[in-house]
């Protein structure tokens, strides 16, 4: 019962990382392929939550947040590919892929809104969730 809750607790955060991501600057914007990526990237990682494949996951965001990282718009965009990772990882059990995802998206964050924004809050949020099930998990 501890691992259903969880398991909902994280598919809750998961849905508000994709919606809830800050709005970038609109005179940097993605090109069409890499908007496109994005959403694949979110919907492979709503689906390893059924199927709890994570390979495609990992090469989608991979692939989204290298491309994010080579333009030239405001790294908020990282964000949601980051999360998804980290989530996917997270559910996968491998903590230690998906701790440095986490904190990379927290200190993007920290960098655009300071270290008391309300922005760090979902992935705080995450950070912590993760940290119950690395615990609860079997080594």
């Amino acid at each position: 019962m501890k691992y259903i809750k969880l398991i909902i607790v994280v598919m809750v955060s998961l849905y508000c990382t994709s919606v809830s991501a800050a709005d970038p600057a609109p005179d940097k914007s993605l090109t069409p392929q890499t908007e496109a990526l994005l959403q694949e990237c979110n919907r492979e990682a709503k689906n390893a939550l059924i199927n709890g494949a994570i390979g495609l996951v990992e090469k989608l965001c991979m692939q989204a947040i290298s491309d994010i990282e080579k333009a030239e718009v405001d790294k908020e965009y990282l964000i949601n590919p980051m999360m998804n990772l980290a989530f996917s990882y997270t559910l996968a059990g491998l903590f230690d892929k998906a701790t440095p995802l986490y904190e990379k998206a927290r200190n993007i964050r920290v960098e655009l809104y300071g270290p008391d924004s309300k922005k760090l809050t979902e992935i705080d949020y995450m950070i912590k969730n993760q940290k119950a099930m690395k615990h609860q998990s079997p080594m």
